[in-house]
């Protein structure tokens, strides 16, 4: 039950099983819990990162103590406090969209089309999304391109979506998948796009991806919007001066993203930046904080402050200005 309310409150799986683990099994190292619950331990240290920072872990009360898991009733409070706070701003800028999208709507004239729909159209919930998509996908004939930002997609999600990519797959019209960094560091999502892509698919990685949307045939975008504890929206767009401006994101974005099995920098002996690092950099150089960074990055604050402790590692640099002054010597910005 614990499980359940704690996912339902947008804790990931990972997350929930690595903080039940610490109460059942307080003493438990990260390799340890690694072991009992069968994954990586790295999965372990980045949900140690992100239940940090949901202040979800307290320090032990005494110096020689390790962190430990602040009680499951405590936990659920604090939850539903930051929620509350994320569903207050997200639904102002919801508010402003729809706003936005009704003001060009009522601007012009209805128009009909192959689809049988006016240019901007807005749904609501995840049945009649799926079964927009379906059809919406189905009709393609040039192309499918999608985006995938933020965080890990959960296992469930990741097979219910099995059966449908491989029957897109199968229609062979030819296909792009965007995926953020942060997404396929987790090994799931990785092997999830490493089998799309043996279907045919091209996979890309960028450590930054700004919206979740589908393309099709370069005349129709579908957004997707969702906040906690609410019905996932829909905008599907089919007017042209809104279309051009989103498949030509997705060109920028694609030439800039990596294949996701290309040769990994970390293996080189003098290695460059990876695309995250530079990316951090240059939100870092151009005034962000780390909180922000983290937010464009789909990772904790306590990721991004380890990244920025290793480039200062490897580019000698005491301080971050060092590091930064070192960066552009470089070339790296």
């Amino acid at each position: 039950m614990g499980e359940q309310v704690l996912g339902a409150l947008g804790l990931d799986t990972i997350c929930v099983q690595v903080y039940l683990m610490m109460h059942s099994a307080p003493e438990a190292d990260a390799t340890q819990i690694a072991e009992r619950l069968a994954i990586a331990p790295s999965e372990v240290v980045d949900a140690l990162d992100e239940l940090s920072d949901l202040t979800l872990l307290r320090p032990g009360l005494s110096p020689t103590q390790k962190l430990r898991p602040v009680s499951i009733e405590r936990a659920i409070h604090t939850l539903l406090r930051q929620q509350s706070e994320q569903l207050k701003i997200q639904s102002s800028s919801l508010s402003m969209l729809q706003s936005a999208m009704k003001e060009l709507l009522e601007s012009r004239p209805t128009r009909q089309d192959g689809f049988g729909h006016a240019d901007i159209e807005t749904l609501t919930g995840a049945e009649p999304i799926q079964s927009w998509m379906e059809r919406l996908i189905f009709r393609a004939t040039e192309s499918i391109w999608s985006t995938v930002p933020g965080k890990p997609m959960r296992p469930e999600t990741l097979e219910a979506a099995r059966p449908f990519d491989e029957e897109v797959a199968q229609r062979g019209v030819p296909g792009r998948s965007l995926y953020q960094n942060s997404v396929l560091s987790d090994r799931r999502n990785l092997d999830y796009a490493r089998w799309l892509s043996g279907l045919g698919p091209e996979i890309r990685s960028a450590p930054v991806v700004p919206i979740r949307m589908t393309i099709v045939d370069r005349s129709a975008a579908a957004v997707l919007y969702s906040q906690p504890q609410l019905p996932v929206e829909m905008f599907v767009v089919r007017e042209p001066a809104l279309v051009i401006p989103l498949v030509e994101l997705y060109e920028m974005s694609w030439a800039a993203a990596k294949p996701i099995d290309g040769p990994d920098p970390k293996h080189s002996r003098e290695r460059e930046p990876t695309q995250q690092e530079l990316a951090l950099l240059r939100f870092l150089a151009s005034g962000s904080t780390d909180e922000a960074a983290a937010k464009k990055l789909g990772v904790s604050v306590r990721t991004v402050r380890r990244i920025m402790a290793e480039l200062m590692d490897q580019l000698g640099a005491s301080s971050r200005f060092e590091a930064g002054h070192k960066a552009t010597q470089r070339g790296w910005l």
